[in-house]
């Protein structure tokens, strides 16, 4: 017999769906894992997501290994924006040698008062160099999905903001 309480953990278990090869959904099998939770330390849900994703397919269609944007799409490709942006501003200051360029690009990208426009909205970082953008969401299994061999589904985010 199977396990029947729920079963959650981080994004390590949300491995694909149940069509990839040693995901958690395809090794429990679609209806034992729909009482299964993955988290992401990341926003799952932002405005242009659904945008975000077309394009990125659009631009991976042919890569049938990655053409689906995952949990972390949207916010590599913010991060990818905080850190072009601060090689720019790097670059504009002068900086010519790696260990410099490295160095400003972490102090431009590191500043509370900069600010990086990115798909996920407006990203900056406190003193401290966290995130002003503290989100955890939750996917759950659908055993429906992907044509009933299941999938991870967004559910919802939490934001751990002390503000």
């Amino acid at each position: 017999p199977g396990m029947s309480a729920p079963f959650m953990g981080p994004d390590g278990i949300a491995t694909g769906s149940g069509a990839d090869k040693v995901s958690l959904i395809q090794t429990a099998g679609a209806d034992a894992a729909k009482t299964s939770y993955g988290t992401v330390a990341a926003i799952g849900d932002f405005p242009g997501k659904k945008e975000f994703d077309a394009a990125f397919t659009e631009h991976f269609k042919a890569d049938s290994d990655f053409n689906t944007p995952g949990a972390y799409s949207g916010p590599a490709n913010a991060c990818a924006v905080v850190i072009l942006k601060s090689l720019e501003a790097a670059l504009a200051a002068g900086a010519t040698d790696d260990a410099a360029i490295r160095e400003a690009v972490r102090a431009y990208a590191s500043d509370p008062t900069h600010t990086f426009e990115t798909v996920l909205g407006t990203e900056s970082f406190d003193k401290n160099g966290d995130t002003t953008q503290p989100y955890i969401s939750f996917y759950v299994t659908d055993p429906t999905a992907k044509g009933g061999v299941g999938d991870w589904v967004f559910q919802e985010q939490q934001s751990f903001s002390s503000k």
